[in-house]
């Protein structure tokens, strides 16, 4: 019974593949973000930081206004803030900058929605899995105290979940080429962290590049 399922499953997925209107576009995004964490309880002033996302996606139309859009990106996630320094004297130094850089490896997945013409306006959305490769706390220099980087990796759970939403255009520039211009909000639903509770978010322009076959 199961090896039935199983058959029925594929071929489905084939006919959805290799049907009619077999129209993919192969990608390559690089997106300048904005990027932020919820952190609770809150210790210090976290403030959102530009950071970026790039990658490569594949999408594939299913009708010709309705895609279905996959890929997997490098992103850097994360924040900044300053915070009171004091030495091991208890003296109060000043105040230090704190970054934080949250290395993910990102996998979308989108449902998109065009409107008709040669440039196509679109809407889509769909959930995200973040794989955390390294998470580190980059301190800045203070008084005698140097730049110091700091592995918190540990400190943080390896996956991410969360939503994805955004806009955009596509717009021709050859016969295979298209220009896809957009907005996206990646935002993260699940905590990522072990100690408290740290809910990651980017936003930002995305610049892609897309091949259609």
């Amino acid at each position: 019974m199961k090896r039935i399922a199983f058959l029925i499953l594929t071929s489905f997925c084939c006919l959805m593949i290799f049907g009619q209107n077999p129209k993919t576009n192969l990608g390559l995004e690089f997106t300048p973000t904005i990027t932020s964490l919820a952190v609770k309880p809150l210790s210090g002033n976290y403030d959102p930081r530009i950071s970026f996302s790039t990658g490569l996606n594949i999408e594939r139309f299913l009708n010709s206004q309705i895609s279905l859009k996959a890929g997997l990106n490098y992103e850097r996630k994360g924040s900044r803030g300053e915070f009171l320094f004091i030495d091991e004297f208890g003296n109060l130094v000043g105040t230090r900058e704190m970054k934080i850089n949250s290395d993910y490896l990102t996998l979308p997945v989108m449902i998109s929605s065009y409107t008709k013409g040669k440039t196509r306006f679109y809407m889509n959305a769909g959930p995200f899995l973040g794989f955390l490769i390294r998470n580190k706390a980059l301190y800045s220099a203070i008084g005698d105290h140097p730049e110091q980087t700091i592995d918190i990796t540990e400190n943080m759970k390896r996956i991410d979940l969360g939503f994805s939403i955004g806009f955009g255009l596509y717009i021709p520039i050859g016969d295979v080429l298209l220009l896809d211009l957009g907005i996206r909000d990646n935002m993260g639903l699940f905590n990522t962290s072990k100690e408290g509770s740290v809910k990651t978010n980017s936003y930002g322009f995305q610049l892609g590049l897309k091949y259609s076959i």
